[in-house]
């Protein structure tokens, strides 16, 4: 039986990447090079400048891409762009933005399989010479080198990368939510982008730069046979016991506990049965562990998520952080946040995993699973039963964990399982109730405006009228005015403030009885929502 390489096995079945067809491919090279640009940000500790051009002939796509990242040292170019899981950060114990390792290297095989030119890459590290390779492929999807040398580069660390392949703007509408969902995962960068000369630029939000998140010890609910079987070929442990301490979280108080139920802790580990391990991780999964610290995880913060819906210009905005919960052993969390009105233009829902945007397959999605599943009704926003709502708003969802629990290798949604929907739906119902609450005292003060302005204008009317009649030539009734208005009025020309209305008022904690006069300079009349001044009465008087 022949052994198939992983190169050769994804260039037959790109589609399990991502890369179902030119369209979606489009939108995965464009996500795969940025995503690998943030993440090489992150490494060199800079503040992201990226910047991408993507131009078409007809459905042959070139894509020209550049970071101000770490680099790539030049001896790890050839395994950054031809081997798949390459720099795999997928048995770490901390979020991180790529688990797959597949990267660039999935967008390398696209454009080999595709059209075969070859891709050139300049990379620069910090204090380094830059150097130029030219990158192409023998057979299916075995990366060659086609040539490398150093050259000159004006920039002094970075990579950039130019490739061509077969695509289609057919998915224009899902690249666009990918670049505006990616913007707003990560506001700290700068991200220009050229699309067939069309420019469309996304300023950085902020200058706080990610939490890096730390390395802990595993939670002992991701223990399994194969797990162990699997430390022990690696590291020489003598007991059992030690590999247990050592690789997860458990402590001398819980090892006497699982010794009282497995007494063959101070075994070998080689030499345990797989009936002795079985039983080893049906006791430790049976038993409840402390919750990881969060230093594993890089969540926005309710902060900085307000910072990034600031670019839609919105008239509210709340956000909301949950607390760390557990799945399968991997500590989650879930932080939300809601922008209503503004510069939006009906309903936007962005679905993030560790800061990157989840573009396709939305349905299957537990985000879209949750927003679904709550009554927006009931927040006063209008939604149709089972369906997205229809308003002006974005929800941007964000799940953060050590193991995000993808449905797929392309990474395109998260498995809607029972607790991760309920996280969701919690925190989105947490941020809706505060904007609901805004929206209603919006409506609310609105509506006070409107009907204060048509009594203002009725009580005008009839004081003048009553005034022709009586034929009285003294100043306009101010105060009976303001008390047909139902509001306060503000004698701006001598410097009173006056409760003309029918109950106490609170102005900054200050209390101002129905009647009473107060000096002007003693109230901040912006705290009063409905009032009259004086001088405007005077002046339509007159």
């Amino acid at each position: 039986m022949q052994r198939i390489d992983k190169q050769v096995f994804f260039w037959e079945n790109p589609q399990m990447l991502g890369f179902t067809n030119p369209a979606r491919a489009t939108v995965m090279v464009v996500k795969e090079i940025i995503d690998n640009a943030l993440d090489a940000c992150e490494e060199a500790n800079t503040l992201p400048e990226i910047s991408v051009e993507l131009a078409s002939d007809g459905d042959i796509f070139t894509i020209h891409a550049r970071d101000n990242g770490i680099g790539i040292p030049p001896d790890k170019v050839e395994s950054a762009f031809g081997e798949l899981l390459f720099g795999s950060k997928f048995d770490v114990y901390k979020q991180t933005r790529g688990q797959q390792g597949i990267g660039v290297s999935a967008a390398f095989l696209w454009s080999q399989k595709t059209i075969g030119e070859p891709v050139r890459v300049v990379t620069k590290m910090k204090d380094s010479d830059a150097w130029e390779f030219i990158l192409t492929t023998k057979g299916r999807g075995i990366l060659r080198v086609k040539s490398k040398r150093k050259i000159f580069a004006l920039f002094d660390h970075g990579t950039m990368v130019e490739m061509k392949f077969r695509g289609s703007w057919q998915s224009k509408k899902h690249l666009l939510m990918y670049l505006e969902g990616v913007a707003l995962a990560n506001p700290h960068a700068n991200i220009s982008v050229k699309l067939n000369g069309e420019e469309i630029v996304f300023r950085r939000r902020t200058e706080q730069t990610p939490h890096i998140p730390k390395e802990v010890s595993r939670h002992p609910h991701t223990v399994d046979v194969g797990l162990i079987e699997e430390i022990a070929s690696k590291l020489q442990y003598r007991k059992l016991r030690a590999l247990l301490t050592d690789n997860f979280a458990i402590g001398k108080i819980t090892i006497k506990k699982i010794e009282q139920v497995c007494d063959f802790l101070d075994v070998n580990p080689k030499k345990v049965t797989k009936q002795q391990l079985r039983k080893l991780t049906d006791v430790i999964r049976s038993m409840k562990f402390p919750i990881p610290s969060s230093e594993c995880l890089s969540p926005l913060g309710e902060e900085i998520i307000r910072k990034s819906l600031q670019r839609y210009d919105p008239q509210l905005i709340s956000a909301v952080k949950r607390s760390i919960s557990i799945y399968n052993g991997h500590p989650f969390l879930v932080e939300c946040g809601v922008a209503y009105s503004g510069k939006i233009d009906g309903f936007k829902l962005f679905r993030v995993a560790n800061r990157v945007p989840l573009v396709y397959d939305e349905g299957a999605c537990a985000i879209t699973h949750a927003v679904k599943s709550v009554n927006w009704k009931s927040y006063g926003f209008k939604q149709n039963k089972n369906e997205l709502p229809s308003e002006r708003m974005v929800a941007f969802i964000h799940f953060c964990s050590t193991l995000v629990p993808f449905g797929n290798q392309a990474k395109t949604y998260i498995v809607p399982d029972e607790l991760i929907i309920k996280e969701i739906k919690l925190a989105l119902q947490q941020a809706l109730r505060d904007v609901s609450k805004k929206v209603s005292r919006k409506r609310k003060a609105e509506q006070q405006e409107k009907e204060f302005e048509e009594k203002y204008k009725v009580a005008l009317e009839l004081a003048r009228k009553v005034y022709d009649v009586i034929g009285d030539t003294k100043e306009p009734p101010y105060e009976s005015i303001a008390k047909m208005c139902k509001a306060v009025l503000v004698d701006d020309i001598n410097g009173f403030v006056i409760n003309t209305t029918d109950r106490v008022i609170n102005v900054d904690g200050r209390e101002i009885k129905p009647s009473k006069k107060v000096k002007l300079d003693k109230v901040n009349i912006d705290k009063i929502p409905i009032k009259v001044y004086v001088s405007e009465i005077r002046e339509v008087w007159e």
